[in-house]
């Protein structure tokens, strides 16, 4: 599973690789989409080719606090897609500190 921050973009990178290991040259069109797993609209990633063979993908918010992201290249799952997405509070440094007192 994939922890991500409440409140903070999700930004990732893909490398595309043939059966062979080597990297591709991009030109594959990629989707990124993050599914809730209970109810709620998926939300489409950005995906930016790079051409290079990489791609970032961002997203600007999280649709619900469980997710499933899926990643496709070309129609196909990327190794490990999906994967689970579970967001988290951000910790709030100042209250933990008061509780250590």
């Amino acid at each position: 599973a994939f922890v991500h921050i409440q409140k903070k973009k999700i930004s990732f990178k893909v490398t595309t690789k043939d059966e062979r290991g080597n990297e591709c040259r991009g030109g594959e069109k990629v989707l990124a989409v993050l599914c809730p797993v209970t109810a709620g609209v998926p939300l489409r990633g950005k995906a930016t080719d790079k051409r290079d063979g990489t791609y970032e993908v961002h997203f600007k918010s999280v649709p619900s606090l469980e997710c499933m992201l899926s990643v496709t290249i070309g129609g196909h799952h990327v190794v490990g897609s999906p994967i689970e997405v579970k967001v988290a509070k951000p910790l709030n440094i100042q209250k933990m500190n008061e509780i250590q007192k």
